[in-house]
């Protein structure tokens, strides 16, 4: 089983939680919609990260890292402080990954970091084309895309910019940058 049990606290709290803070800085990285885009935004991180306890999407880490984030959620506004510092905290849990785990439990935890982002982005479809029938239709590509994970087979294409901001656009690419993902 893999856990992070060999990790210091401060190491198992750093990982544990960024998928929280990944989620909530790219929400931030853009204020269109308001309340409403907030609310929505949220609501799609809590449900993706209790989403990702259930299954193990292709990673036991990224499971495990799911159940911790989960179980912690009252340590969420704690989290929220930090959210500033989310991009160095992604590069550095990284490298204490690196240290410990294949390279394939890593690429995982790194895609289901911007796929959190890209959700939360894509949640109140903040982008200049959005309509109601684009927002049901997204819902329905993204649960597609999630079962792509766990089930590969050609994913559904989803056009991020006819649902997010440009800055939230700019974040995920940052994002991207940082976790060494190539945007599709």
């Amino acid at each position: 089983m893999l856990t992070l049990e060999h990790l210091s606290p401060k190491q198992r709290d750093l990982i544990i939680s960024l998928p929280y803070r990944v989620g909530l800085w790219v929400s931030q990285a853009d204020q269109q919609g308001g309340d409403d885009a907030d609310d929505a935004e949220l609501r799609t991180l809590e449900n993706l990260i209790n989403g990702f306890t259930q299954d193990v999407f292709g990673s036991e880490l990224v499971q495990n890292v799911m159940a911790e984030t989960w179980a912690q959620k009252a340590r969420w506004p704690e989290w929220s402080k930090g959210v500033k510092q989310t991009l160095p905290d992604c590069k550095e849990a990284i490298s204490i990954l690196q240290d410990h785990y294949e390279s394939k439990e890593i690429s995982a935890f790194r895609q289901r970091l911007y796929d959190i982002a890209e959700a939360v982005a894509m949640a109140f479809n903040e982008g200049e084309t959005g309509t109601a029938e684009k927002q049901s239709s997204f819902i329905e590509k993204m649960v597609e895309k999630l079962k792509s994970i766990v089930l590969p087979k050609a994913s559904p294409q989803i056009t991020r910019l006819d649902y997010i901001s440009q800055k939230e656009g700019k974040a995920l690419k940052q994002l991207s940058g940082v976790l060494d993902l190539s945007l599709q």
